[in-house]
Formats: structure tokens, C-alpha cells, sequence
């Protein structure tokens, strides 16, 4: 598996972020456990500190200060989300979940009405995808793309991969840090190309 040095600083990128993500973080999309996962926002005055919770489940959560909230452990076949709190109690009708659903959601509350605004939903994927070159990928992979191409890295040489693309990074700073400083030295690459017999090389 080859990766590019760019695909090395944007994968750098990612996987920090993920790896300083929490479960209370409404842009990071936690583990599902086996059900389903619903984030969300919910707009408007006293949005804050709402209780978010699927009815007759243990799958409960709260906003926080900007709205937003993460609901895991969602059941199979659930068809509601109720919202309570700030003097509003409402509840929502949904689409059936299915397991592991990671769906997402933007509602607002007006006394006992909620209306949805936008939907998105992803179903987790089983199975395996032969890809492009007879690359395979299977669930937990980490999959992503620039302008270079995509990359997939296996979930199990993820931790190497991590500490890889760091090393790159911060190798990478340091090189534009001494670019700057007028401090770059890329004689090497003169010296490289002397042994290899490179024509228009003094």
C-alpha cells in the first residue's frame, strides 16, 4: 500500500480528530454497539440542555449548548425521538431505525410540535468490496480521498498508519519551518543525483 506524502498530511489530520473526539462531541460519530446512531440539532430558543430519548428504550441523551446531541444504542425499529425541557415536551415521528443506522437530523421544537427539517442516513455496510486494483474493504476500514486518489487503511494497521502519517507531519512542519528560515538544506538531493550519473548536474 503506498500513500502519497499529501494523503499522509490529510490522513494525519483525520485521525487526530478522531482520536480526540468524545462521545459529547456532536460531530464525531460514535460506536454504534450494535444499534443505531442518531445525531442531531435542535434549532431555535431553549434548545439547550433538552432531554433527547427514544421511547420505551434506555437510549437517552441531552443537547448541549449549541443544540446538538448524539444518541447511541438506538433499537431496531424505533419510530420516534421525544424532546423535553425548557417548559416544551414533543415528539417526533420517524422512520423506522434500522441496526446500525447512523442517521442525521435537524428539528425544531415549538411547544409540543417538533418538525424535522433535513434527514441524511447511512446503514452500516457488511460484508466485504473488491475495489479498485483487487483492493479489499471491509467494515471499519478508514476510507478517504483528496485530489490524489483515495486511500483505505485497513482497521487493523490503523495505530501503524497513525503513527506513520505523525511522523510525516511533523517531519513535513519542520521542513517548511526551516524552508522559511532560509535554513533548508537539500543538498543531499545534488549528491543523489552525482551517484546516480544525472546529466546537467555540476
Amino acid at each position: 500500500m503506498q500513500i502519497s506524502t499529501r494523503s499522509l498530511s490529510v490522513l494525519v489530520l483525520v485521525l487526530l480528530a478522531a482520536a480526540c473526539g468524545s462521545a459529547g462531541d456532536p460531530n464525531s460519530m460514535p460506536a454504534a454497539n450494535g444499534g443505531a446512531v442518531v445525531q442531531g440539532t435542535v434549532m431555535g430558543g431553549g434548545s439547550q440542555n433538552m432531554r433527547v430519548a427514544v421511547p420505551s428504550s434506555s437510549a437517552a441523551t441531552n443537547t448541549n449548548t449549541a443544540g446538538g446531541f448524539v444518541l447511541t444504542g438506538v433499537p431496531k425499529g424505533a419510530t420516534a425521538l421525544q424532546f423535553s425541557g425548557g417548559g416544551q415536551s414533543a415528539t417526533l415521528a420517524t422512520a423506522a431505525v434500522v441496526p446500525g443506522e447512523f442517521r442525521r437530523l435537524t428539528v425544531s421544537i415549538s411547544g409540543s410540535s417538533a418538525t424535522e427539517h433535513s434527514e441524511q442516513t447511512e446503514t452500516e455496510f457488511e460484508g466485504t468490496v473488491d475495489a479498485i486494483d483487487g483492493m479489499v474493504i471491509a467494515p471499519g476500514d478508514l476510507v478517504l480521498g483528496d485530489d490524489d486518489g483515495v486511500l483505505c487503511v485497513p482497521f487493523d494497521q490503523i495505530e501503524d498508519v497513525f503513527k506513520a502519517a505523525t511522523a510525516k507531519y511533523d517531519a513535513e512542519q519542520r521542513q517548511i519551518a526551516n524552508i522559511q528560515a532560509g535554513k533548508h538544506d537539500a543538498s543531499w538531493v545534488d549528491k543523489q543525483l552525482r551517484e546516480m550519473k544525472c546529466e546537467g548536474v555540476d
